[in-house]
């Protein structure tokens, strides 16, 4: 199964969800380029988290199934605007690599080569290629080198 960024648990995407609008607020305010960024679903992730928090502690405090029930649907509600705001917003300038890194939301996926002691030196060729979480695979990359430092 393939890992979620935004957390299922709950106490865990209460946490994620706190530390992204956190984040948000804090680079649109130090951040010029951030200000062309609407307010608007910004504000609703704002209300959903109040009304998901409010939902959370209740669960927690009384575990009923109606109000683990509530919880679950304020989460995805919660969920699906994160996504939309993320797509909409988080994925294109002016946000970079280094703020989506800084937030915990991925933007690219790391690949370490590990080299021994006496590989130093050598020469090493690498192609790229992409591939989806449907395992679909998209064009090799042209061959490119370096040498093991």
């Amino acid at each position: 199964m393939a890992s979620d960024y935004i957390p299922r648990n709950a106490a865990k995407f209460d946490l994620f969800v706190q530390n992204l609008l956190g984040d948000v607020k804090n680079m649109q305010s130090n951040s010029k380029p951030w200000a062309i960024i609407p307010q608007e679903p910004i504000d609703y992730m704002y209300r959903l988290h109040a009304v998901f928090s409010q939902a959370l502690l209740r669960a927690k405090n009384t575990p009923a199934p109606a109000y683990t029930k509530e919880r679950n649907r304020t989460q995805a509600e919660l969920t699906k605007a994160i996504r939309a705001f993320l797509n909409q917003f988080m994925r294109f300038e002016p946000v970079t690599d280094l703020d989506r890194d800084k937030m915990w939301i991925p933007s690219r996926t790391p690949f370490i080569i590990d080299f021994e002691e006496n590989e130093r030196g050598q020469t090493v060729w690498v192609a790229l290629c992409w591939q989806n979480g449907r395992s679909i695979r998209g064009k090799w990359s042209a061959f490119k080198s370096t040498i093991v430092p």
